[in-house]
């Protein structure tokens, strides 16, 4: 499953959001790190379930408490130095799905991801 959890609101974002769609969307957070725990209890999953991106220091609870944290090229120095993964793409120009690749890989499921678009 995939999740927003943002610092800003953006009607843009939320359009975004509802046209993938995301079921879990989140605008306007300031403590990241406790709606993804509430989250987490609702969907009965654990920090062991999660990979996390984040670029500022708003965001570094949730990605230490994350099973393996992703940080988008421009992200802040401070954040930088507690990731598991620099991407090579910058937030906002393909970070994310330079995020998902990777986990695509990592956990072997190439083929069933191709599948998709055959």
């Amino acid at each position: 499953q995939v999740s927003i959890i943002t610092g800003r609101s953006s009607q843009i974002v939320s359009r975004r959001a509802k046209e993938l769609p995301i079921e879990h969307f989140y605008q306007g957070i300031d403590h990241k790190k406790e709606v993804l725990e509430n989250l987490l209890d609702k969907l009965d999953l654990t920090m062991e379930n999660v990979a996390a991106i984040g670029d500022d220091l708003n965001d570094l609870p949730m990605l230490k408490a994350a099973k393996i944290s992703f940080v988008p090229r421009d992200a802040s120095a401070y954040v930088d130095k507690i990731a598991d993964v620099i991407l090579s793409k910058k937030g906002g120009n393909g970070a994310v799905r330079e995020m998902i690749e990777y986990l695509i890989v990592k956990e072997g499921l190439e083929e069933k991801y191709l599948e998709l678009w055959a």
